[in-house]
């Protein structure tokens, strides 16, 4: 088995520490400001080797690429930032609950942060209008500004989702003129991968409104008359017996009159929870929509082959930055800055270029890591 080699670099007195984790990884050249990290030339890169489990006498297996993710831009408002106790992780646990619950309903893929950001400036508002996708319903004034590139507010959102490569954005915010969370249009495509919800509304909220980007409904009974496939619905169990009556992520409680707690599940007619089914064939089957379009959503922002950091980039104190490229990163000779209190990654497959007017700050958390490139997701 190949041994890590890990490579710690001290850019200054006053800089964090850098760390670069790779089975093999060398430094060409080295200068105060410009760094240039590659694989050499004469090594191809071969899939680490594991061990299937713990038994020194078990074999040892090579692993299977990786597969890509999908990736989410989080935005908070400063109000919201303000009342919670730390918001970072609260979107950070939201990521960790999309793939508990896609794992515990028998879906492979996996959704990652690219961006963390404060929505410096903008003020909540708690006025309606009516959502031009669906104009028959009107939506928070904050949402509605949110998914819109060019009407003066937020705006930034939409060059940070191009430079992070974020298939959906999710915005936090203190109000929604009521609702607890909003989605901009249910099955969407690429444009309108906008939702929101309230920061402290809890119970699976975030989650539930990325799935109806993915195309996820309602209960039937909650759901309008327009589903897509008739089969993308959440279900719901309440049959009086103590202890067994729940909900999966995307139904209301209504439907069981409040009594049904949401649990980590989709619909599924393939799955079960306490021993009871958690979907059906021909109605509830919020797993299979998930399938059916995860590849689709998965290229509404492709990665890059050669990803460049094209443009001037803060990153500020409680936030988060993630750029991928499956080649390499290039800083492009931009102002990159990632702030005391940041957290940072940059993943690449062979090459990471961070080039004068870079600089991590002391008290950042910043990783440059050589990494298997990942495989379009199936």
């Amino acid at each position: 088995m190949k041994k890590l080699i890990f490579i710690l670099l001290l850019f200054s007195s006053c800089s964090p520490k850098i760390s670069f984790v790779e089975e093999v990884l060398k430094l060409d050249e080295f200068q105060l400001g410009k760094t240039y990290i590659q694989m050499p030339k004469e090594y191809n890169y071969e899939e680490p080797e594991i061990a299937v489990d713990s038994n020194p006498e078990s074999v040892v297996q090579k692993s299977m690429p990786v597969e890509c993710k999908i990736r989410i831009l989080g935005a908070y408002t400063t109000l919201a930032g303000n009342n919670s106790a730390d918001i970072v992780s609260l979107i950070e646990l939201d990521i960790d609950d999309f793939n508990t619950i896609n794992s515990n309903s028998l879906v492979d893929f996996q959704v990652e942060i690219a961006r963390i950001v404060e929505l410096t400036g903008y003020t909540e508002v708690g006025t309606e209008s009516p959502n031009p996708l669906m104009p028959v319903w009107s939506y928070s004034d904050n949402i509605l500004r949110f998914w819109n590139p060019t009407d003066g507010f937020m705006d930034e959102v939409h060059d940070l989702r191009n430079l992070y490569d974020a298939d959906m954005c999710q915005m936090y915010l203190d109000d929604l003129a009521g609702p607890g969370g909003i989605a901009m249009e249910v099955n969407v495509d690429a444009p309108n991968a906008f939702c929101a919800s309230l920061w402290d509304n809890g119970g699976f909220t975030p989650v539930h409104e990325l799935g109806h980007l993915i195309g996820m409904w309602h209960n039937v009974e909650s759901s309008p008359p327009f589903d897509n496939y008739n089969w993308e619905h959440g279900y719901y169990n309440d049959d009086n017996v103590t202890g067994t009556n729940f909900r999966t992520i995307m139904s209301y409680s209504s439907a069981c009159n409040g009594s049904c707690p949401r649990v980590a599940h989709w619909s599924n007619d393939d799955d079960t929870y306490l021993g009871l089914p958690t979907g059906s064939t021909a109605t509830h089957d919020n797993a299979r929509i998930a399938r059916f379009r995860d590849q689709t959503v998965s290229l509404f922002q492709a990665n890059q082959i050669n990803k460049s950091v094209f443009q001037n980039e803060t990153v500020d104190e409680d936030e988060v930055g993630d750029i991928y490229g499956s080649a390499t990163i290039t800083t492009s000779n931009n102002i990159v800055i990632f702030e005391n209190g940041s957290k940072g990654t940059y993943r690449a497959g062979s090459q990471i270029k961070l080039l004068p007017g870079f600089h991590a700050k002391k008290g950042t958390s910043y990783t440059a890591k050589i990494v298997m490139p990942c495989s379009a997701l199936n």
